[in-house]
């Protein structure tokens, strides 16, 4: 089973976004756990 877009997504993003900003990292988690919910 191939990984949807949005597990690619979170994965990458993890692993490559989170270390390089992570203050600008944080409040993007924030604001799409707000929108989420």
């Amino acid at each position: 089973m191939a990984p949807t877009l949005s597990q690619f997504f979170n994965f990458s993003y993890r692993n490559f976004i989170v270390p390089i900003q992570p203050e600008f990292t944080l409040k993007l988690i924030s604001n799409a756990q707000i929108a989420r919910d």
